[in-house]
């Protein structure tokens, strides 16, 4: 499964294997689908393990803020050189700027 929950505390997590690519994105859209209505203020997306992103994965990312950020508070954790930093490196979007600041680099 490319992408999995766990509640802690009062956070979730939210972990994204594999690849955030054109064959992968549907069945990660369905799962995060899913957690829409979560009844946590916190969510924490734990990207460290993307090895691979395309234009469909970059997407999902501001999909994911635009579903979530408005009413939830969000954290992007990920390796500073890691295939997500370089895309939002590529269209020139500060992470940070998703989460409201809230980035945690492992």
């Amino acid at each position: 499964m490319s992408c999995s929950f766990e509640q802690k505390a009062d956070f979730l997590v939210c972990t994204l294997d594999e690849n955030l690519t054109i064959f992968t994105v549907s069945e990660i859209y369905e799962s995060l689908s899913e957690i829409i209505n979560y009844d946590t203020q916190k969510i924490i997306f734990e990207l460290s393990n993307v090895t691979e992103i395309d234009s469909a994965g970059f997407q999902l990312l501001l999909w994911i803020q635009q579903q979530f950020g408005q009413e939830k508070e969000l954290t992007f954790s990920l390796q500073p050189e890691s295939a997500v930093q370089s895309i939002c490196d590529l269209y020139r979007l500060d992470l940070a700027a998703l989460d409201g600041g809230k980035r945690e680099a492992i």
